[in-house]
């Protein structure tokens, strides 16, 4: 048994060795890469901006509005601009502008997390300020309402979390009381 263990343990090895040389090499990415659904682009001045939204999909609850910002010209990341998102309700209410970070991704990435309390059609107006100029903006976000509403996400929740202790409880059960049986097979046979 013990060869065999060691046999596996060098399989395993060469198998984690070769992945890595054989792996595709990572090249570099584009400025601009994210991960979120791009809404939309554009250029003004020296930059190169776009805009999307993490889920893809978004629903009532946290959503992550994403910028990339570029050089125009060079294609290289700008990390040194204000990134500022001003948005618009659904009712046409324009709020409060949201200051946007570039430390959670890359260098050209600003996003801010915020909380949907309100479905509907958005507008978000981007604002890029930076050394070299500035550049606005605009596009609709549409945010829905969950498809389930989240009283009932709860009851499921606690319904299955109730299944799987009792599940649980009637195995330990089960075995404690065969272990208790063997116990007294075992008394009463010496």
């Amino acid at each position: 048994m013990a060869i065999f263990m060691r046999i596996m343990f060098v399989i395993i090895i060469i198998i984690m060795l070769l992945s890595l040389v054989l792996a595709p090499a990572a090249g570099a990415v584009a400025c601009g890469a994210t991960a979120a659904r791009v809404l939309a682009r554009g250029e003004g001045g020296p930059y190169q901006v776009s805009f999307g939204v993490l889920p893809e999909q978004p629903s009532l609850g946290y959503v992550r509005l994403v910028a990339t910002v570029c050089d125009k010209t060079t294609g290289q990341p700008v990390s040194d601009a204000q990134v500022t998102f001003v948005p618009t309700n659904p009712q046409g209410v324009k709020g409060a502008p949201i200051f946007a970070l570039n430390k959670f991704s890359g260098q050209e990435e600003y996003s801010a997390e915020l909380a949907m309390k309100q479905p509907g059609t958005w507008s978000y107006q981007v604002m890029v300020k930076g050394a070299l100029g500035d550049v606005a903006l605009e596009s609709p976000v549409e945010v829905k309402a969950p498809p389930v509403s989240e009283a009932l996400a709860s009851q499921v929740f606690l319904l299955v979390n109730v299944v799987l202790l009792c599940g649980g409880l009637y195995i330990a059960w089960t075995i404690r009381r065969k272990m208790a049986m063997a116990a007294q097979r075992q008394k009463a046979s010496s």
